[in-house]
């Protein structure tokens, strides 16, 4: 039995247009995946210069305070030495020490950029007479150029 003489070309172009939504999901699929990997590269990147602020900020804390000097706001950026981030110090108190006496406590927040990426890293320590951790945090986020619009929770009420 033969085939109507217009059965051809729909069923050409329907070959075609499932090759062509086979080969266009191949490509979003190869996409998604190149961004996943650049996205991962680019928060490995932040991580480690925050970590490496992180570093030599608690080394410039550690100089000035072995000077006598009053720590400043912040430290950072060392192109010196590859890192783009900076160190924001801030003193959150004091800690009383049986033999020492009493030593100031600092909070550094380390926040470096890389991509789209953004690392931050916080440690909170206190010098006396050398420099001890008292904690550490990690934190990591990724910022967007996209910026959401308005919410109806943000909206004030009508009336």
């Amino acid at each position: 039995m033969r085939a109507p003489r217009g059965a051809v070309l729909p069923l050409v172009l329907m070959t075609l247009l499932l090759v062509g939504a086979a080969a266009f999901a191949m490509s979003f699929r190869v996409t998604l995946d190149s961004l996943a990997a650049r996205s991962a590269v680019a928060a490995a990147g932040a991580k480690a210069q925050a970590a490496g602020a992180l570093a030599l900020g608690v080394a410039a804390l550690s100089d000035s305070l072995a000077a006598g000097l009053e720590p400043p706001g912040s430290f950072g950026p060392w192109p010196e030495h590859g890192i783009t981030g900076t160190v924001q110090v801030s003193a959150v108190g004091a800690v009383t020490l049986e033999p020492d006496g009493t030593a100031s406590v600092y909070s550094l927040v380390a926040t470096a950029t890389a991509g789209r990426a953004t690392a931050e890293t916080e440690v909170v320590l206190y010098a006396a007479p050398e420099v001890r951790v008292v904690y550490r945090r990690r934190r990591s986020r990724v910022t967007s150029p996209v910026r959401p619009g308005p919410c109806a929770l943000d909206m004030p009420p009508r009336g």
